[in-house]
Parts: C-alpha cells; structure tokens; sequence
C-alpha cells in the first residue's frame, strides 16, 4: 500500500510542476526530489514507460506493475484536476505545429527509451550512495527531454500525465485528446524495448581493445 501511494503522490507532484510552471529545469528539479523521497516507499517510477520497463525487464511482478499504473494514472489525474482548479485553464499536451504524427512519436518512443533504460542502469543496485546519483542523473536528463521535445513532439515521455491532461482538457472542452494515442504509446513502447534490451546485456564489461 506504501508503494501505491508513493507512486501517487510522485505522479501527482510531477503532474503539477509540468503543468504550472511549463519549466523543464522545474520539473528536472522536482524528479530529483521526488526520487530521493519515494524511493524509501517504492521504486520512484511516476511513469508507467518505466515501469513496463523493470516489468518487461523481468525486476517487476505482473501485480505490482499493474498497481503502479493504477496509482500513477490516478495521481497524474488528480495533478491535472488541481491545475485546471488553480488556474482555471487545463494541462494540455499537444504536438507543435511541425511535427507530424511519426515525427512526435518517434520522439516519445526515443525519449521513454532513454528515460527507461536510465532509470534501469541507474537502480540496478540497492547501494544509496547509486539511488541518490541515480536520481540527480534522471532528473537532468529529464530536463534535457522536455528542453528538447517542447521544440520537437511537444511531449513528456509519460503515459499516465499524458492521459491525464487529455481527460482533464476534454472535460474542458479541448481536443488535446487526438494525440493521446502517441503520448501514450510511443513512449510506453520504448520502455518495453528499454527492459527487454537490458535483460540482455553483457553480464560482465566488454574487454578493452588490446593497445596497438
């Protein structure tokens, strides 16, 4: 029950930094700070690409995968519900104007790869001195994905806020729900990729080349 709520409440507060502010240093910050809290709760996933990723990776039951995208929906829901509350205006996530439809899905597939395959390389070990690391590391790199897809897709690389907006802004009505499919999938997609991959790689480090 602890790992459900810590995936809620970590969903919930991303939710709300991506939606207020639209800042991606913000939102790298809040990933920080959130990591280093929920992973004495739960894995600190707050996106249901990573965990398809430690599922399809074979470090996560069917049963916890399923909760963890139960919990993580439902705090990216109630992120979105808060934003449109505050400020009146709903959280929408939409592609820019450039970008067609293999354009910015081909980006979220791209970027929940690199974020799932992060998240696995990096908690891949109990040690705290790895978590605390582990988690300055992703939320950089996670200001560098949004830096770069709010140019590019318009996307966040999470299913869960990515379906939360879009319900939310329809309850409004927007139509930002056209594009959930992609958000959606794209990066859910790349996270399944990501662990499959890692199961796979080299137990030990590759040998270096003998110098000539």
């Amino acid at each position: 029950m602890q790992s459900n709520i810590a995936e809620f409440v970590g969903c919930l507060f991303l939710t709300l930094a991506l939606g207020l502010t639209g800042d991606p240093l913000a939102s790298g910050l809040v990933i920080i700070g959130i990591i280093t809290v929920g992973r004495l709760f739960s894995h600190a996933h707050f996106n249901p690409a990573v965990t398809l990723a430690f599922w399809s990776a074979g470090r996560l039951s069917s049963r916890r995968l399923c909760s963890y995208v139960v919990s993580q929906t439902a705090g990216a829901l109630g992120g979105c519900l808060l934003i449109l509350a505050i400020s009146g205006v709903s959280f929408r996530i939409i592609p820019t104007a450039a970008a067609s439809p293999f354009q910015y899905s081909g980006i979220e597939l791209i970027f929940g790869f690199l974020l799932s395959l992060l998240y696995l390389t990096t908690f891949d070990t109990s040690r705290a001195s790895s978590v605390q690391i582990g988690s300055i590391t992703i939320g950089i790199t996670y200001t560098g994905i949004l830096l770069i897809s709010s140019t590019a897709s318009g996307g966040i690389a999470n299913p869960a806020v990515s379906l939360g907006a879009a319900v939310t802004d329809l309850f409004n009505h927007g139509n930002s729900w056209l594009y959930l499919a992609a958000y959606m999938a794209a990066p859910a997609t790349g996270g399944m990729a990501a662990g499959l991959i890692f199961t796979r790689r080299p137990l030990t480090d590759p040998a270096w080349p003998e110098e000539e």
